[in-house]
């Protein structure tokens, strides 16, 4: 080789080197090339942020802007959650996650100079996975069984000499703690061993039942004046809280409820005695159910929708007519549902 030549490549070298080497110093350090029209001399380096994303079940590819994301600069696998995803200039992204026979998820995120951005936590549902059933492959599907309450209610008035010689008729009875609780057109009675420990009253009204059995408070409906109580036994000032115009309930924890109207969706904090509407929604509500730590199930009477609440991104997972017998098997993450068009079916959504 000439030394004219050797002396040629060597300044290409050396170019090349005082080119790339403050760009890769930069991108270890956090700061990336921003290239825009009209150029920006003053913002042609700028400290990038990450993305952190997580899903359940892993393994969703990741598209910022509609372009799937690869691992790095010197890696050109694409990148799949979870993982952190690193030097991004600061704006809005548009991010999917998409996986295999699963809902898309989309939100959109800002990402800060040297900060960390988070999308985590994100349930990734499954789609076409909609089996017809007969009513008899399902306890989800109740249908109340009349002759054994009833046989029920002659036992308890049989044991309770109070209850046996009183005219009134019990609407509802609940077993709970070692305790028995009746409900009367305006009172519920509180029992133990067969005796009657107190009574608290209530405006008379002949369609009083417990729902939501499992929770610390009693939970008390008026289906006919759409009025819920919650009820403390123990204290001196049972009556926790009353909520009017609800039509569905679905318990977070202990201590939070949410519960709907036909066209809102509210929350309640009984520790903090604070509420929020959550959504409201044009179609008539058929049934809630609280889902995962930041998931709503609501469903109308042509759909079924799955709201993220942190952020009321609602996706559609379901269309049909005349959805009604709307229940949740968070067990086995099922929902059943009847349909009623010209004969009523029966199916099951594996979610």
């Amino acid at each position: 080789m000439k030394l004219k030549t050797r002396r040629r490549l060597y300044i290409i070298f050396i170019f090349i080197f005082i080119v790339t080497t403050p760009i890769v110093c930069a991108y270890a350090a956090g700061y990336k090339i921003n290239l825009t029209w009209p150029p920006n001399l003053s913002k042609i380096f700028v400290k990038t942020g990450m993305l952190i994303v997580e899903t359940k079940p892993k393994g969703a590819l990741i598209y910022l802007n509609q372009k799937l994301k690869k691992q790095n600069l010197f890696n050109s696998q694409v990148a799949k959650t979870p993982t952190k995803v690193k030097n991004l200039i600061p704006k809005e992204y548009k991010v999917s996650l998409e996986l295999d026979n699963y809902w898309p998820y989309i939100e959109r995120i800002k990402i800060y100079p040297g900060k960390t951005s988070f999308l985590k936590n994100i349930k990734l549902f499954k789609k076409n996975n909609l089996e017809k059933i007969s009513t008899s492959s399902s306890d989800f599907f109740p249908e109340e069984n009349t002759l054994n309450k009833q046989n029920d209610l002659l036992k308890i008035k049989e044991n309770i000499l109070e209850i046996s010689s009183s005219s009134k008729e019990i609407l509802d009875y609940l077993n709970k703690d070692d305790f028995l609780y009746l409900l009367f057109q305006d009172k519920l009675k509180i029992y133990k061993n067969h005796n009657l420990l107190g009574e608290i009253k209530f405006p008379i009204s002949y369609d009083y039942r417990f729902i939501n059995p499992k929770n610390q408070f009693l939970n008390i409906y008026d289906a006919k004046h759409e009025i819920l109580y919650l009820i403390n036994p123990n204290s001196q000032d049972p009556i926790k809280e009353i909520l009017h115009n609800i039509k569905y309930t679905s318990w977070v924890d202990e201590k939070n409820l949410i519960y709907a109207s036909d066209y809102e969706i509210w929350k309640i904090n009984l520790e903090q005695n604070q509420k929020n509407i959550i959504t409201r929604i044009s179609k008539k509500i058929k049934n809630i159910f609280h889902y995962a730590p930041d998931y709503l199930i609501y469903a109308t009477q042509n759909e079924i929708n799955i709201l993220k609440i942190s952020n009321q991104n609602t996706l559609k997972i379901l269309e049909k007519e005349n959805i009604s017998d709307v229940s949740l098997d968070l067990e086995n993450n099922t929902i059943y549902f009847s349909e009623n068009v010209l004969n009523k079916t029966f199916y099951k959504l594996e979610i």
